[in-house]
C-alpha cells in the first residue's frame, strides 16, 4: 500500500526521527563532542574515551573527547550548559559539579536548571590515601599527625569548593590542626607529585589511585563507603574510623537544558547499551566503578538531593561564621 505523498510528508513531520539526529557527517562539523573538566589521563578522562570509541559507530558520527579543566570542573559545566541544545555537546561530570557550583562564592549557575541528564555512568568508591612517608597508618593517626604538624599537612584536590576539598578541611577542623588544600586541573599532576611526596594526603575516587596503591607507593587509610570494600577488606570505612561521613562519587553524562527528549532518549538508550556490554563491564570493574542502572528521572533527583544537602550545609556554615 502506498501513502499519498500529502500523508507521508505528514507522518515524517509528525513522528520524531532518532536517526535524523545524528545524520549529518562529521565532515560538516556536526561532530558530537564529549567535554571532560579535567586534564588528560584521569578517571573521567578514561570514561569518555571509552565511551566516545563506541558511540561514535552507533551514531555514525564522529565523537570527540575534549578536555576543559578549570576551577573544579565549573568551566566545562558552564561550556556545555551555554552549547546549542542540539544533542551534540555532552558533559561528562559527576556529583562534584553540584558541590562546587553550591560553594561557589557567587553559583553562576544551577546545574539542575541548565544541564539535562542523558545517562548514569558509573559510581566511584572514594578513599583516603597518604605518601608511605608519612607515619600514619589510619584515620586516627593522621589527625594526631595534623593535630601535632609544625606546618600545615599539603591534601592534593581536584578543585577548590569540590566534595574532596571539603573533606580535607573538614579533616584539619576534626584535628584541631591545619590542612593546606592544594588545587590540581586533573589526576594525572595530582598523582604525580602525591607518589613524589609534594602533597602528604589526598581523598578522591579509588580508581585514580588504584596503580599506585597496589605497587605499594601509596597507604590507604579509609574509604567512603557505608561497608568495607571487597577487593580492600582491611581499609577501614571513614565512619567506622570515627569521621562522620559516606558515600559514593557518581559519573554521568549531560546535555545542555532543552535538548529533544528524542535526542536525550537515543543518546541514553545507546549508552546504556555500551555500559551492558562484557567490555565496558569489565573495564568499570578494573577500575574499581560500579554502576547500578538509573533512569534520568532518578539521576536529575539524586543531582537535586545532593545540591539542596550542600545548599543548607553552606547555610548552616554561613551562619556559625
Amino acid at each position: 500500500m502506498t501513502l499519498p505523498r500529502r500523508l507521508l510528508l505528514a507522518a515524517l513531520t509528525a513522528a520524531p526521527s532518532l536517526r535524523v539526529a545524528f545524520a549529518q557527517p562529521a565532515a560538516r562539523g556536526e561532530a558530537v563532542t564529549i567535554l571532560v573538566p579535567y586534564s588528560e589521563g584521569g578517571v573521567s578522562d578514561q570514561l569518555a574515551r571509552m565511551l566516545a570509541e563506541r558511540l561514535a559507530p552507533r551514531l555514525g558520527v564522529e565523537v570527540r573527547v575534549e578536555n576543559r579543566p578549570g576551577e573544579g570542573g565549573l568551566l566545562a559545566a558552564q561550556a556545555a550548559a551555554r552549547a546549542p541544545a542540539d544533542g551534540r555537546t555532552l558533559l561528562l561530570h559527576g556529583s562534584g559539579i553540584v558541590v562546587m557550583a553550591a560553594n561557589a562564592p557567587s553559583p553562576r549557575f544551577n546545574p539542575n536548571i541548565s544541564l539535562a541528564p542523558v545517562a548514569h555512568v558509573a559510581e566511584l568508591p572514594g578513599i583516603l590515601v597518604a605518601h608511605p612517608a608519612l607515619p600514619a597508618r589510619d584515620l586516627a593517626e593522621l589527625l594526631g599527625l595534623i593535630r601535632h604538624a609544625s606546618r600545615p599537612l599539603r591534601c592534593g584536590v581536584l578543585g577548590a569548593g569540590g566534595a574532596d576539598d571539603s573533606l580535607c578541611r573538614a579533616l584539619g577542623v576534626a584535628a584541631e590542626g591545619p590542612v593546606a588544600p592544594v588545587v590540581y586541573r586533573g589526576s594525572a599532576p595530582l598523582l604525580l607529585d602525591l607518589e613524589a611526596g609534594a602533597v602528604e594526603i589526598s581523598l578522591g575516587p579509588l580508581p585514580a589511585y588504584l596503580p599506585l596503591l597496589r605497587a605499594g607507593r601509596l597507604r590507604a587509610l579509609a574509604v567512603t563507603t557505608t561497608e568495607r570494600l571487597p577487593g580492600w577488606p582491611d581499609v577501614p570505612t571513614l565512619r567506622e574510623s570515627g569521621f562522620a561521613f559516606d558515600g559514593l562519587a557518581f559519573n554521568a553524562l549531560f546535555a545542555p537544558a532543552g535538548t529533544p527528549p528524542a535526542v536525550i532518549a537515543r543518546l541514553h538508550a545507546e549508552v546504556t547499551a555500551i555500559l551492558e556490554e562484557p567490555g565496558p563491564q569489565a573495564w568499570l570493574r578494573e577500575m574499581g566503578a560500579t554502576r547500578q542502572p538509573l533512569d534520568n528521572a532518578a539521576l536529575a533527583a539524586l543531582f537535586r538531593d545532593v545540591w539542596e544537602e550542600t545548599m543548607r550545609a553552606r547555610e548552616r556554615w554561613d551562619g556559625r561564621r
